[in-house]
């Protein structure tokens, strides 16, 4: 069991402390539950996965993915981050036990960030309209992006609500910004171009819910990769192309879910 938070020296002890915690639940699927508690004056969010299933399992097999059978690898993907230099989320304490994949039960803590705001409520509000923060933001966000992708790491849920802005360190004029909701992320030596594209495709349709401008996807373009934009529409004409017909394919799925 590792993490700063005391759960108990024992695996019963630590597995007890995870499965009695009780707070307001973000989210209650079968085999995965998030809740956010208070303990000993502090707030914590706790993601408890009592074992996935084997329908779950052969489900993702069939359908080519990875399945998410326990936490391990939103523990890992805070790991990776932090050693990155790129803010994420503090680990309290994580467990593990069982060797059936279908039964595999596991625990997360984490604590709270706060005070912050998702980039996606950001904004929405009126200290958006600033545009030298908001330039400033869109680079730290590019710039977390692509270091991310170097050390191997993928996403999968890469939008702009799961950047969270830390409100006290704006008010003070500086800008710090934490990405969290890991549990699907992919580590590897390398990232894929196919999956790396995909993070992109969502950021970019991220951005076009958001009402970011094209010079500001521009801006963000040229953070990302680090080179002259006319370098960036030459080499990655391919991916450039791909990233509009996606984004595209995103909102119409998303329009058509929410009309009416």
């Amino acid at each position: 069991m590792s993490g700063s938070l005391n759960v108990g020296s024992a695996p019963e002890e630590a597995f007890n402390f995870a499965a009695s915690r009780e707070g307001r639940v973000f989210r209650d699927l079968p085999g995965r539950k998030t809740l956010r508690f208070e303990y000993c004056g502090k707030s914590y969010f706790l993601k408890y996965h009592s074992g996935v299933g084997w329908r779950e399992i052969l489900k993702n097999i069939c359908l080519l993915k990875r399945p998410v059978i326990c936490a391990q690898d939103e523990r890992r993907a805070i790991e990776v981050l932090s050693q990155a230099g790129v803010d994420t989320m503090t680990l309290a304490a994580f467990g593990v036990r069982g060797v059936n994949p279908a039964a595999i039960e596991s625990f997360l803590i984490t604590e709270e960030l706060k005070p912050t705001l998702s980039l996606e409520d950001f904004i929405g509000s009126d200290r958006a309209a600033d545009t030298r923060l908001r330039r400033g933001i869109i680079r730290k966000v590019a710039k977390m992006t692509s270091i991310m992708h170097s050390v191997g790491m993928n996403h999968r849920d890469l939008y702009l609500c799961h950047f969270l802005l830390d409100t006290a360190c704006l008010e003070k004029g500086g800008i710090k910004i934490s990405l969290i909701d890991l549990h699907r992320a992919q580590i590897r030596s390398q990232v894929p171009a196919r999956w790396r594209a995909k993070d992109l495709a969502s950021l970019y349709f991220s951005a076009w819910a958001a009402g970011l401008t094209d010079r500001e996807r521009l801006l963000f373009l040229s953070c990302y990769f680090e080179l002259p934009l006319k370098v960036i529409f030459k080499r990655e004409k391919r991916l450039l192309q791909w990233l509009e017909l996606e984004s595209y394919r995103l909102r119409v799925k998303f329009e058509r879910k929410y009309a009416g």
